[in-house]
């Protein structure tokens, strides 16, 4: 049930939303592209985080990291968009739908860090400790890198199918 629900929330959001677009804009690939592309590097750079973070102590604060995360993400698409991929001029467009990939990616991200922890809230109103890790047992670990390693593979091919969209 667990990997039916990852990957159905891996693989339907990002192309539902991609669809969304190639409907309604499908004369401006370039907007798909660069949607895609906020949307895969986040991914990348989230799932790369949660990988680096498991079995450590910032483990548990992983759902307080998202906005923040988020907005660094952000702001290394304003960066790129505005020296890397600087063509002709900074254009307000692509970075919205930079910046829209980026924020559903993260939406994401939100919920499989959900599953990762174990999202009780403390009996204690005064317990700062955070939640209770539910992946404290080898296997479960195991299987979270797994699902973290295929989340990065998946975040490169949303990427480069949105490099070449965003160049198309």
């Amino acid at each position: 049930m667990r990997e039916r629900y990852l990957t159905t929330l891996f693989w339907i959001p990002p192309l539902l939303v991609l669809g969304i677009f190639e409907l309604f804009l499908g004369h401006r690939h370039d907007y798909s592209g660069h949607y895609l592309a906020g949307y895969g590097a986040t991914f990348i750079a989230a799932m790369l985080g949660i990988r680096m973070a498991q079995g450590k102590m910032v483990e548990r604060h992983l759902p307080l990291l998202i906005i923040p995360f988020c907005l660094l993400c952000i702001l290394g698409g304003i960066i790129t968009e505005s020296t890397i991929f600087r063509l002709a001029k900074f254009d307000e467009v692509d970075f919205f739908n930079q910046s829209l990939g980026a924020v559903l990616a993260m939406m994401v991200v939100q919920q499989f860090v959900s599953l990762l922890l174990d999202v009780e809230t403390p009996t204690n109103p005064h317990d700062i400790s955070g939640p209770i890790i539910a992946s404290s047992t080898a296997s479960a670990s195991k299987e979270n890198m797994r699902w973290c390693d295929g989340g990065i593979i998946l975040g490169v091919i949303y990427l480069g199918i949105g490099g070449v969209l965003a160049f198309a």
